[in-house]
């Protein structure tokens, strides 16, 4: 993912997002100066419409510039 998103910005539905606590923890700092929101998913229920609402909101954040 990282070499997919390198250099744009990145909204990514995760379903693992637990399982890698530092990973992602190192992923989002490497990404500091980047526009990048991780959401977590439950892998039973799946995507639903708050995690659309959430990447919504945030796409439409007041410090999008890109």
């Amino acid at each position: 993912m990282a070499r997919f998103a390198a250099g744009r910005p990145l909204a990514w539905f995760d379903d693992d997002f637990e399982l890698f606590p530092e990973a992602r923890r190192e992923f989002v700092e490497r990404r500091a100066d980047l526009p990048t929101e991780l959401i977590p998913v439950d892998a039973h229920t799946g995507l639903t419409a708050e995690h659309f609402a959430h990447l919504e909101a945030w796409l439409s954040g007041p410090a999008r510039s890109w």
